[in-house]
């Protein structure tokens, strides 16, 4: 795969990986993101998203200062940070699954 269509992915997953930050730190129309119940979740959503944000801009930077830039260690931060994001969400829509959530400014049934 060439450099623009490796780059423009990259670009993609930054903005996705960006998103995600936000709204786990400003949350979502007034009301807070939660990861779930207990600090073992709320750490999990700190080291998930917070590193990979550093991350993904440094691999878009060494893409572009280098010609060789090791395919290997790109798929290696790609796959651990895609293991992370996959348990966090999945921790995520069982907690809210579980829950008998309603928005306040939701009438109820």
């Amino acid at each position: 795969m060439g450099l623009v269509p490796r780059l423009v992915l990259k670009i993609i997953l930054l903005v996705l990986v960006l998103t995600t930050f936000l709204l786990a730190r400003f949350g979502y129309a007034g009301f807070p993101v939660s990861f779930g119940e207990g600090p073992d979740l709320l750490w999990l959503g700190c080291i998930t998203t917070g590193p990979y944000l550093i991350i993904v801009p440094a691999v878009i930077l060494a893409e572009l200062a280098t010609d060789d830039f090791p395919c290997k260690t790109d798929v290696l931060w790609t796959l651990a940070c895609g293991i992370l994001y996959i348990v966090l969400g999945s921790c995520t829509v069982e907690f809210h699954d579980t829950k008998l959530f309603c928005f306040p400014h939701l009438p109820r049934v």
